[in-house]
C-alpha cells in the first residue's frame, strides 16, 4: 500500500499541534478576561452593600463563591485593581480566601495599591505579598501564612488567632493588638503599644521596638534587637526573651 503523496506526517502533524496551541491560548486568554470581568463587576456590589466588617467580608465571600478564577487570574486583579472603597482589602481577602479553599498553595502577589484589611479571616494557603500593606493586615487571621516583603502600618495583625506572618521591613503602632495564637515575625523595627492586650502567640522582633505593650499570660514576645528596659513595669503577664535569655518575669 502507497502513502498518498500529499500526506506529509511530520508537517502536517505539526500544523494540528500549532493549531491546539493556538485553540489553547485563545480560550485561556477568553477565560482570563471573564474572571477578570466577574471580579470587576463582583466591586460593584460589594461597595453597594452597606454592613460592618465581618458581615461586609462574608457578603464579599459568597460573591468570590459564585466566581470561576485561577490562582493566575487573582494574581493579575491584585496587579491592577485600585482602592476603589475603604473595605477593598475585605474584598480581596475574600477573592483569596475562596482559592485557598481549592488550591492550598503558594500564591504570590503584587499589589498596585495598597489596601486594609488585607488577609482579613485567611485559614489557609501561603500568600507572599510583593510591597507594603496597611492598617489591620491579617485582621482574625485563623491559619495559613504571609510573607510581606515591605513594611505594615497600624493594627497590624489584630486578633490573630492563628497562622503564621513573617514581614521582611516595619511595623507600625499597635501591632498584634489582642492577638490570641500564632505566630509573628517582624525583621524591621516596631514602633508603639506591640502586643497590647495579647493573650497568646508568640513574636519575634529583630529590629528595635519603641514601646511594649501590655501582654497578657499566654503571650510570648522574643526580642533579638533592643527595646525599653522600662517597658517592662507595663508587661502583666506575659513571658518576654531577649536574645534566648528570659527577662520577664524577672
Amino acid at each position: 500500500m502507497k502513502i498518498p503523496k500529499t500526506f506529509r506526517p511530520e508537517k502536517d502533524s505539526k500544523k494540528s499541534f500549532n493549531d491546539i496551541i493556538k485553540k489553547t491560548k485563545r480560550y485561556k486568554a477568553k477565560r482570563k478576561k471573564k474572571a477578570l470581568e466577574q471580579m470587576l463587576l463582583g466591586i460593584e456590589k460589594f461597595i453597594d452593600y452597606r454592613a460592618e466588617d465581618e458581615e461586609k467580608y462574608q457578603f464579599a465571600y459568597s460573591l468570590a463563591k459564585t466566581m470561576d478564577y485561577t490562582p493566575e487570574d487573582l494574581q493579575t486583579f491584585y496587579s491592577v485593581v485600585v482602592n476603589y472603597d475603604a473595605e477593598m482589602g475585605f474584598y480581596l481577602s475574600a477573592l483569596t480566601n475562596k482559592l485557598f479553599t481549592l488550591y492550598n498553595d503558594e500564591l504570590v502577589v503584587r499589589p498596585i495599591t495598597k489596601f486594609d484589611s488585607l488577609c482579613s479571616y485567611m485559614s489557609a494557603g501561603k500568600l507572599v505579598i510583593e510591597g507594603d500593606v496597611k492598617d489591620y493586615f491579617g485582621y482574625e487571621m485563623a491559619g495559613g501564612e504571609v510573607v510581606i516583603e515591605g513594611n505594615a502600618l497600624d493594627y497590624f495583625c489584630e486578633d490573630m488567632k492563628g497562622g503564621k506572618v513573617t514581614i521582611n521591613g516595619s511595623v507600625r503602632n499597635s501591632a498584634a493588638d489582642d492577638m490570641k495564637n500564632g505566630e509573628i515575625i517582624i525583621h524591621g523595627d516596631a514602633c508603639m503599644e506591640l502586643g497590647g492586650g495579647m493573650e497568646g502567640g508568640s513574636i519575634t522582633v529583630y529590629g528595635n521596638i519603641n514601646d511594649i505593650g501590655m501582654l497578657k499570660e499566654g503571650a510570648t514576645l522574643y526580642i533579638e534587637g533592643s527595646y525599653n528596659k522600662g517597658d517592662l513595669c507595663d508587661v502583666i503577664e506575659g513571658t518576654i526573651y531577649y536574645k534566648g535569655k528570659k527577662v520577664w518575669p524577672e
